[in-house]
Order: C-alpha cells, then sequence, then structure tokens
C-alpha cells in the first residue's frame, strides 16, 4: 500500500467525522447506490460478487456517505474473503427498516474483536502493516459513514464468513 492511502484513509476518515453537523439526509435508493459500490469496488469481475437488493427499496440516508461506507464494507470483504466464495450485498425492508448486508465465506474474525472492527487503526493481527493489511481505517470509516446516515452497523460470524449489517431508516 503506498503512503498516499493512508493519507486519503485519513482524510476521508476526518471529512467524515467532522461532517456530522451539515449532512442532510434524502431518499435514496438502495438498489442504485448497491450497483454503483459493485462496480466501483469489482470493475473487472475479478470476486464473485452477488447483489441481491429489491429495485424498489430506499432509505433515508446522505447518498455520498452510504456510498462511502457500502464501498468499504465491500472492499473489506473482497480482499479478505473474496477467494473463499461469493461475496453477497444484499437488503431487504423490515419494520420500517433498510436492512442492508455485506456477508462472504472467509474465515471470520474472532469473536472478541467484533466490536473492536470499528475502532480506528485496529487490525486484527498485530504482525499486520499497511502493506498486509491496510491502514485499520476503513471499517472506521464505514461506521462514522453509517452513522452519519441515522444509521447503526455491527458484525458477526457466520459459519463460515462474517457479515456486516447496516440498518438505516426506509425512506
Amino acid at each position: 500500500m503506498k503512503p498516499s492511502t493512508l493519507t486519503g484513509d485519513l482524510l476521508a476518515f476526518a471529512r467524515t467525522e467532522k461532517r456530522s453537523e451539515t449532512v442532510r439526509l434524502e431518499q435514496v435508493n438502495i438498489a442504485q447506490i448497491a450497483k454503483l459500490v459493485v462496480a466501483t469496488e469489482n470493475p473487472n469481475g475479478v470476486a464473485e460478487v452477488r447483489l441481491d437488493v429489491p429495485p424498489e427499496l430506499c432509505a433515508r440516508a446522505h447518498r455520498d456517505s452510504l456510498f462511502r461506507g457500502l464501498s468499504n464494507l465491500l472492499r473489506n470483504a473482497i480482499r479478505y474473503a473474496g477467494e473463499a466464495g461469493p461475496v453477497t450485498l444484499a437488503a431487504n425492508g423490515q419494520n420500517g427498516q433498510a436492512i442492508i448486508s455485506v456477508s462472504d465465506k472467509g474465515p471470520g474474525i474472532p469473536e472478541e474483536a467484533l466490536d473492536q472492527v470499528f475502532t480506528p487503526f485496529f487490525r486484527l493481527d498485530a504482525s499486520r502493516d499497511r502493506q498486509t493489511g491496510g491502514t485499520g481505517l476503513g471499517m472506521a470509516i464505514a461506521r462514522s459513514c453509517i452513522e452519519l446516515c441515522e444509521g447503526t452497523i455491527h458484525c458477526r460470524n457466520l459459519s463460515p464468513g462474517l457479515e456486516v449489517t447496516v440498518t438505516l431508516r426506509r425512506g
């Protein structure tokens, strides 16, 4: 990873953290955002990415923040588990909420680290550096972006894999 990537990640994180007071939420079509995220993060179709989002599903969100948050989630899933099978970006509506998930078939993460992955600069393995484990900002940026949309984000292990779930108010 180039030093400029760390700088870019730091700037993105700082902008997201600073923006919280100036964001205007609007009705956003989740399928449109999801398609753009997949096209951006998997442009050559190298990873098997499945998209399962109803075309009419909308949520109240800040379009750019939702895009950035979901992009970070999909990028991480492709990076760490893309070779283990399909990565799925799915969404549905339940009880006035839009539930969006990014799941994979990779190794998952230790249970004790599930809450820590959203902490800036946290890496699962202390021996990882920026070349092998990223900057440790992707999941923190995702959390900040989703919180700007007045949503929540959490993750859980599957058998096998990891699922990150975002919950937003329906639009």
